[in-house]
């Protein structure tokens, strides 16, 4: 019988090997126990299930990590991973709602383009633009103008489409 912490490496162990079904128990046996960073536990018992394209378990674990996770870097990454997890399940108002708690923990490009995309595929082209207003890099901006770019075309608007692309950096 394993303490928790070497039963907790070895199921990081089954994990990292794709060995998700295995993994997923020993997990939750080690949840809480002595020595295990339970954020971290619970959140690859999340991966588990979103890598086997169950969302609500997943949603459901992601959501228990969020609340045992030290510091806001740490849940603005588990924020991203529920709302990715609550656009796979077709939860598109949920996985706004998880990326703008992520942006509130702990602004970054890549959340705030993950906001700009839930936002078009919601049809919120006009906040989607606004949201590229805080985006620092300029490789973030391009991929941004690009997404918007991308979504003009779906709209049947290529005057838009054009313009969006015509105005990115080349540099």
């Amino acid at each position: 019988e394993l303490q928790p912490r070497a039963r907790y490496l070895a199921a990081v162990a089954l994990f990292d090997h794709g060995l998700y079904e295995r993994a997923a128990p020993e997990l939750e046996a080690v949840l809480g126990g002595d020595g295990v960073p339970g954020h971290e536990a619970a959140f690859l018992r999340g991966r588990c299930a979103f890598r086997r394209d169950r969302w609500q378990e997943a949603i459901d674990w992601y959501r228990r990590a969020l609340t045992l996770a030290p510091g806001a870097p740490r849940r603005a990454e588990l924020a991203l991973h529920l709302g990715r997890a609550h656009e796979l399940a077709g939860e598109l108002d949920a996985a706004v709602a998880a990326a703008q708690r992520a942006l509130r923990e702990d602004a970054s490009d890549e959340r705030r383009l993950f906001l700009v995309r839930l936002r078009l595929r919601r049809g919120e082209a006009e906040l989607a633009a606004q949201g590229l207003a805080g985006l620092r890099s300029r490789a973030a901006r391009t991929q941004g103008e690009l997404l918007l770019a991308l979504a003009a075309l779906r709209r049947g608007d290529r005057v838009a489409a054009g313009a969006r692309l015509a105005g990115i950096d080349r540099a």
